[in-house]
């Protein structure tokens, strides 16, 4: 025959049955077949599981976290280089344009030496934009 025993007596239940039904917060009946104990201790294995699958999907989520941070950080550091970058380009137009203007000058007023000086200083020049301009490309399109 079957018993049906309805007991909070935990030694009782764990002595007597051989089926463990328990109705769940949620309303949902489960059947577990096996002692008391042993529902206890596979109760307690789904529990661990749990516990450890929700521990494992917070770190992940923590890592996609960091990952979305540390990819921001880096394109607002690449932003700001380009931007300095561009500042730099200006400066250096703005120092090439007042050298012709000084090359103009000194090629109707000045002597040979400060002509020559001035040719030199502007190619310098001129080749320092051209890298910057290169530098420039390369982190835009990166």
């Amino acid at each position: 025959g079957t018993i049906l025993l309805v007991s909070h007596d935990r030694y009782l239940v764990d002595r007597l049955a051989t089926q463990v039904w328990e109705l769940g917060r949620d309303n949902r009946l489960t059947l577990f077949k096996g002692s008391y104990q042993e529902f206890l201790a596979e109760r307690e294995r789904r529990s661990n599981a749990a516990k450890q699958t929700a521990a494992r999907q917070r770190e992940e989520a923590k890592q996609q976290v960091v990952q979305v941070r540390k990819v921001d950080n880096q394109a607002k550091r690449r932003e700001r280089t380009i931007a300095q970058m561009e500042t730099q380009i200006q400066q250096q137009e703005a120092l090439l344009a007042r050298l012709a203007g000084d090359l103009q000058t000194a090629g109707r007023f000045g002597t040979a030496d400060k002509v020559q000086r001035l040719s030199r200083e502007y190619a310098t020049q001129q080749y320092r934009l051209e890298n910057l301009l290169t530098e420039w490309e390369r982190a835009v399109t990166a």
